[in-house]
This record gives structure tokens, sequence and C-alpha cells, in this order.
């Protein structure tokens, strides 16, 4: 969904009118596909509880995490460079998007610093996304060594290429 439907939608929570939100909910999913309303909310509903699984922790369920975000709002990345172990940064993800709407080659780079499979976004290059952190080229932007040989590539590598 678009920023201004976000908007619409944290408003109307506010509100918080079961009336005023079942009508939201109905012309939300008609407007999206007018002729399989139902069939369209329960694929969508489908695709919610595998990122919850998918993403979820335990304490937070997916769909309320920075990678259920994006993915429910962008869909399967088309590739994804990942490094659990790696030796000298915290755990991260670069997903990798052809295109997103009007724009082409969009990464996001999630980073694990607090806790497990709490992947946090830290950067990306798509167009109003306020998630970023600033100073994530200072966090990664060093070549990624052990004793001399390159082991990994850094974050910032894999979002220089993706893989």
């Amino acid at each position: 969904h678009s920023t201004r439907e976000s908007i619409y939608a944290d408003n109307q929570f506010s509100i918080a009118s079961l009336e005023i939100m079942q009508k939201y909910f109905l012309d939300f999913w008609n407007r999206r596909d007018p002729f399989t309303t139902e069939s369209s909310w329960l694929q969508y509903l489908e695709t919610v509880r595998a990122v919850n699984t998918k993403f979820g922790n335990g304490l937070r369920p997916g769909n309320l995490t920075d990678r259920g975000r994006i993915y429910l709002s962008h869909g399967s990345p088309n590739s994804i460079s990942e490094e659990f172990l790696p030796k000298q940064y915290h755990p991260f993800e670069v997903w990798h998007y052809y295109k997103i709407d009007d724009e082409r080659n969009v990464k996001f780079v999630f980073s694990n610093d607090r806790m497990p499979n709490e992947f946090r976004l830290v950067f990306s290059n798509k167009q109003g996304e306020t998630s970023s952190r600033p100073d994530w080229i200072e966090r990664f932007n060093k070549t990624y060594h052990n004793d001399h040989k390159i082991v990994n590539d850094s974050p910032f590598d894999y979002f220089k290429n993706p893989k």
C-alpha cells in the first residue's frame, strides 16, 4: 500500500470504531481487486501468516518487523545476500529488487544487532524509506578481512554488488 493509504489507515485505527474500520477494510480490498476481493484478501492473509512464521522472533510477529513490512509492501526480493556468522559485523541481509514501482535496483540492508531474528532496516536506497540509519556506511564500509584474507564481503559490498 502507498504512504497515503498508510496515513489514512493509521488515522482510522486511532478512531477505533469497528464500523469505520470494517468499511475501510472492505473499501481497501475492493479498490485492490473489485472482481475477486475475497480471494485476494485470503491470499494476502496467507502471505501475512507466512511472514509471521518466517520473520517473527517469539516476541514480535513477523509482520511487525522491518523485514516483514518490506516483504508485505514489495513482495519477495529478487535476491537476498546474507551472512549469519560474520566475523567482523553483526549478522546482516541485503535484499535486492530489480524494480519497485518506478524505481530500479532497489536495495534494503538489514542488521541483526539486538535479539535473535530481529533484523532491523539500517539502510535503503528506496525513495521515501524512513527507517534508514545514516551512519550505516561508517558501520559497514570497511574491507572484510580475516588475517589479511578476504573471507566474506561486507554489507556495503553486497549493497554495491548484490549476489
